[in-house]
């Protein structure tokens, strides 16, 4: 672009003066508190942390992608839709993408603005208003063309802290969409293991209710020939309805199941499906729980309210900045003239610089208030901070045990288990052999089938809870990359 050549020296004064400025904000102060990161004493180690967590697989498992651990290919590929389709993360991705716009308008705010403009005008001067020779024609035309710039002075930190503050609701921002993807993982792995777990239970209920059929089937023969009394008839009748009277909320958890792992993959229940039959999700490999302080690094909730409390301080230290002067520099250049040929001409030149200085003298405490808003949220983010930290302390001790508990109620169970399949087996040898009758075995036979039915049970709660010790472990933050 022509520069006219009286501008030149004024250009080369400004860019000096430009330079000593940039200098003075390069070492210029920055009033109001500094963040430190908050230190929190934890134990060194968790106190239900002290027996052998894990099975035979001497292998940790990888928090990056821990459900692969149960090798289930349906739950892989829930998981794997879920990523792609759950609306949740694709909403939180949406909000990273608006707090980095954010983040680039604060960084922008640092420097200055050069704004280009153009204007055309045609006017006519009343002859009647000012009577003088010197104002020319009536009727003019005029022609301007030129830059203006202007920019904010950050002395003393307003604008470097707003940015501060952006940049840390950026990185928290990130560590939500974090947590929110833990979250919908954790739900589909434990929605589909509850699946499975109804679906066994329904099985399960199934043979219990053929089993006593039979059973009364022959209580009722007995009560006909006389060498029983109907109480029997009645009391096993009265099981089986029993038992008929748990499908029902069985079939309603399966499909509340189903339905919500259709949400989560970010499908219409009407149209999803679950297909083949499966077990109920079981550990492979040894828990990585490392120890309480790496929790505070591993977990996105607690980094996401730790940047959030930056963010917070930083606010505040941009609210202290008000009491202090404001410096801005604006400018212009540009050319003006009554006739467009006449515009690059030097003596159509025009230009102007304006320092400015702003200082609150009385606001009637407006300021200070403003700044006391800001501390108080400050304090606010402080105390969340700390009871994410307890909230995920509590998490991680609370699965712990109950995974611990749930392993010991399984192994009694199991060998319970074990205890009426052997009476069943000698009933119906004492059967075979005449001396006892059939009822025996059959009774038996469901004894253990309800066993059964409590070992499902205990060990959809035992799947629950590991999925559950998993999302409390908060995954690692490096899996995701960068976002």
């Amino acid at each position: 672009m022509f520069i006219s050549r009286p501008f030149l020296p004024i250009l080369g004064t400004l860019m000096q003066r430009c330079r000593a400025i940039f200098f003075l904000i390069a070492f210029g102060c920055s009033v109001g508190p500094k963040y430190h990161p908050p230190k929190t004493e934890v134990a060194t180690d968790y106190k239900n942390s002290d027996k052998e967590m894990g099975s035979n697989d001497p292998e940790p498992v990888n928090l990056c992608v821990w459900w692969k651990q149960f090798k289930d290919p349906t739950l892989d590929t829930l998981v794997e839709k879920a990523f792609a389709n759950n609306f949740d993360l694709l909403q939180a991705f949406e909000r990273i993408r608006q707090v980095r716009a954010y983040y680039n308008i604060q960084t922008a705010n640092l420097f200055p603005s050069l704004d280009f403009n153009g204007t055309f005008s045609r006017y006519a001067t009343s002859q009647n208003l000012f009577d003088s020779p010197f104002l020319g024609p009536r009727i003019q035309n005029l022609f301007q063309l030129g830059f203006d710039v202007n920019w904010e002075i950050d002395l003393f930190g307003r604008l470097r802290n707003l940015k501060a503050a952006a940049q840390a609701d950026l990185i928290a921002t990130k560590d939500d969409y974090i947590s929110l993807m833990v979250t919908v993982l954790a739900d589909v792995a434990r929605n589909y293991t509850l699946y499975r777990a109804f679906e066994k239970k329904g099985e399960n209920l199934k043979r219990q209710i053929q089993v006593k059929k039979t059973i009364n089937d022959l209580n009722r023969s007995l009560a006909k020939s006389g060498l029983e009394s109907w109480d029997l008839f009645y009391l096993t009748r009265a099981q089986i309805r029993a038992l008929e009277a748990k499908v029902p909320p069985l079939q309603m958890q399966m499909e509340y199941a189903v339905n919500r792992l259709a949400v989560l993959t970010g499908e219409q229940p009407e149209f999803f499906t679950i297909k083949g039959e499966g077990d109920i999700l079981k550990a492979r490999g040894l828990i990585p729980l490392n120890i309480p302080s790496k929790l505070l690094q591993r977990r996105p909730d607690i980094r996401k309210k730790e940047r959030e409390l930056a963010a917070a301080t930083h606010r505040t230290a941009a609210a202290v900045a008000d009491f202090f002067p404001t410096f801005s520099l604006s400018g212009s250049y540009g050319w003006e003239a009554s006739r467009f040929f006449k515009w690059f001409r030097p003596e159509s030149s025009s230009w102007d610089i304006t320092p400015g200085l702003a200082l609150p003298l009385i606001n009637f405490g407006r300021i200070q208030s403003q700044v006391q808003i800001k501390a108080a949220e400050q304090k606010e983010v402080f105390y969340a901070y700390q009871a994410v930290v307890l909230k995920a302390l509590e998490e991680v001790e609370n699965n712990l045990f109950t995974y611990m508990q749930q392993q010991g109620r399984i192994a009694t169970l199991e060998l319970e288990y074990k205890d009426f399949l052997e009476n069943q087996a000698l009933a119906l040898s004492r059967f075979t052999s005449g001396l006892s009758p059939l009822v025996e075995a059959l009774n038996q036979e469901w004894n253990y089938l309800n066993v059964e039915y409590e070992w499902i049970e205990a060990n959809q709660v035992l799947s629950e809870s590991l999925i559950a010790l998993y999302k409390s472990l908060g995954g690692e933050w490096e899996c995701f990359g960068t976002l």
